[in-house]
């Protein structure tokens, strides 16, 4: 986009962003002047200013630098401009040598430690890490660097930014990252891409109202689209993860309103459908762990002679689980069980038969028996029970 096009964006809007800076002296209107500058010192400036250029011509850049360490080769910022020309380039490894030549030509230069801090952790990222269990410890290495930097320069607000940076890993203390990111920001307010890290710092060391605060305030109104569709997931997951905690503690019913009012604000699809799913697992675990305990308790029930309260509750099992195997196991048990209810009626209606026997009581006693046939006892039983029907009824006749 050009600067015109850009300009036309800018005043279309219907909000107008802008920054107040307060000098602390009256600045004063001093005459320019102009003085003459060493061949190398020269070469390294139009080096450094081809290096900030939108779309850096390297190898131009390069030239100028290496030929202005040629003409001086203890010139510190010269071989810090390789360093950070080469970082920029992809070229890491060849940067760590002319960062650590211009340490060792100007330890006290706040600059160089901050400019190799930011090739390291330029290095780290560009090799794809987003997360890790643990800081790598190049990161280790940047800190000490940027701590190095805010030492010897304690207005040096980019080595602040690099300082708090090193902290995005940390599962532990992250204060200190947290108080260089705070300064870095007041410093560097159009940085809103410094506020995204301090929201993940907060939410490391949950301060989560801190974090969901800055968010609503700042990175809400003023980070470009993309870095707010970042944020807004970051704090989304902080409400899966609690979503997951809440269920796992077994309120199941927080999780649920939890995840449907994170998946409501939801404006991405994708974490949408992510915030559902998990909705999803959420019900079919809580269903699968109700149907485990049915299933126990149906057993309890079994066990303490509660026989159809045992079969109530497996029927329930046999008709809810998702779990085939549950399903199975509870179909299996249902029919044991009324396999065993059945039994103990034929039995009983058996033992009643003896019993009016016994009384003397013939016609009650083959009422009985006919009635223990009629349940539909198993064969064997069943053949005993007919047989003793068929002799009473030949003694009586």
């Amino acid at each position: 986009m050009s600067l015109q096009q850009k300009l036309v964006v800018y005043v279309s809007g219907n909000r107008f962003t802008y920054f107040k800076f307060r000098f602390d002296e009256e600045l004063a209107d001093e005459e320019a002047r102009v003085e003459p500058l060493e061949r190398a010192e020269l070469l390294y400036q139009l080096g450094d200013l081809l290096a900030h250029q939108p779309a850096i011509p390297v190898d131009e850049a390069e030239r100028h630098f290496r030929e202005a360490i040629r003409l001086a080769p203890e010139h510190a910022q010269a071989h810090a401009a390789m360093g950070r020309l080469y970082a920029t380039d992809g070229r890491f490894a060849a940067a760590a040598t002319y960062f650590d030549r211009a340490i060792e030509l100007d330890p006290k230069n706040a600059r160089v430690h901050s400019l190799y801090g930011w090739s390291i952790l330029g290095e780290v990222f560009d090799g794809g890490t987003r997360s890790a269990s643990e800081t790598p410890q190049p990161m280790i290495d940047a800190r000490e660097l940027f701590r190095t930097a805010v030492r010897l320069d304690p207005s040096d607000s980019d080595a602040w930014a690099g300082l708090g940076k090193t902290f995005v890993f940390e599962k532990g203390d992250v204060t200190e990252g947290i108080q260089a990111l705070n300064r870095a920001a007041q410093a560097l307010p159009s940085r809103v891409d410094l506020l995204y890290d301090l929201m993940l710092l907060y939410i490391h060391s949950e301060q989560e109202q801190s974090a969901l605060s800055l968010f609503d305030g700042l990175i809400r109104h003023r980070g470009d689209p993309e870095l707010v569709r970042m944020a807004e997931d970051m704090l989304l997951n902080l409400e899966l993860e609690r979503a997951v905690d809440l269920f796992n503690a077994g309120q199941v019913e927080q999780a649920r309103k939890l995840l449907l009012d994170a998946a409501e604000r939801a404006n991405d699809p994708r974490m949408k459908r992510t915030l559902m799913a998990q909705l999803a697992s959420i019900d079919g675990t809580h269903q699968s762990n109700q149907a485990i305990d049915r299933f126990n308790q149906a057993v309890d029930a079994a066990n303490e002679g509660r026989t159809d309260e045992a079969i109530a509750l497996l029927e329930q099992v046999a008709r809810e689980a998702s779990d085939p195997e549950l399903k199975k196991a509870a179909t299996a048990n249902i029919e044991t069980l009324r396999a065993t209810q059945l039994n103990s009626r034929v039995v009983a209606e058996y033992n009643r038969a003896v019993a009016e026997l016994k009384a003397g009581n013939t016609d009650r006693a083959i009422e009985a028996l006919e009635a223990a046939l009629e349940l539909g006892p198993e064969p064997e039983l069943r053949d005993k029970i007919r047989k003793a029907l068929d002799e009473l009824k030949s003694s009586g006749s």
